[in-house]
Order: C-alpha cells, then sequence, then structure tokens
C-alpha cells in the first residue's frame, strides 16, 4: 500500500514595496505640542505656584514626553516590512521627533525652574 506523496516548496515572502506615511509621527507631534502648550498656558497666566504645584507640573510634563517617544517607537516597529532605505528613513525621522520632544519638554522644565515660587504661608498660632 502506497500512501499519497505531499511535497512542500518553501520559499521567502517577497518584500512589499510600501510607501512610508508620515501622517501617524506628525499627529503625534501636534498631539504633543497641544500638550506642551497647555502646560505653558496654565504655567504663564496663573499666579506664582508653590513647590507642590511645580513639582506635580514637571512630573506631568516628564510623564507626557515619555509616553509621546514610546508611541514614536511603538510607530517604528511596524515597519518590518518596508525596504531597508525605508526603514532607515523612518528610523531617522524617529530620532528627530525624540529630539524635538526632548528639546520642547527640557525647555519647559526650566521655564517652569524659572518661575518665582510663592513663599509659604505661615499658619497662624
Amino acid at each position: 500500500m502506497h500512501g499519497d506523496v505531499i511535497i512542500l516548496t518553501l520559499r521567502h515572502p517577497r518584500p512589499v514595496r510600501r510607501r512610508v506615511s508620515f501622517i501617524p509621527n506628525i499627529k503625534l507631534l501636534v498631539g504633543f505640542s497641544i500638550f506642551i502648550s497647555e502646560i505653558f498656558y496654565v504655567s504663564i497666566h496663573n499666579e506664582p505656584m508653590n513647590q507642590e504645584k511645580r513639582a506635580l507640573l514637571i512630573l506631568m510634563l516628564f510623564i507626557g514626553s515619555m509616553i509621546f517617544i514610546l508611541l514614536i517607537e511603538m510607530s517604528q516597529l511596524i515597519s518590518h516590512r518596508l525596504a531597508i532605505e525605508e526603514r532607515r528613513l523612518l528610523r531617522l525621522v524617529g530620532w528627530i521627533q525624540e529630539a524635538l520632544i526632548i528639546t520642547m519638554s527640557g525647555t519647559m522644565i526650566y521655564w517652569i525652574l524659572r518661575t518665582p515660587v510663592e513663599p509659604p504661608v505661615p499658619i497662624p498660632a
């Protein structure tokens, strides 16, 4: 008794020629710019902050920056089916975006630290 013969042929998948779209990256930068401008508005138009509010604002800015940088890194993970040149271009644009976010965050933290601190209110005895 002879059985059927199964022949398997394996081949590498062809790389699909795709165009790199930077629209998600631009949306991330616009979202980060709105986030930064809201923090800038709060720090400019309010009365002098006490140390707790200042620390909370800096912490919120730092966490927001990290979230946006992680979103940029995650958007670069999808590029495994792109050509090598397009992957390099996407990585370069990601690095530029991360540098821009770090520069904006550093400037805002410097601005917040430069604003005067409200002196602590003495507690009446």
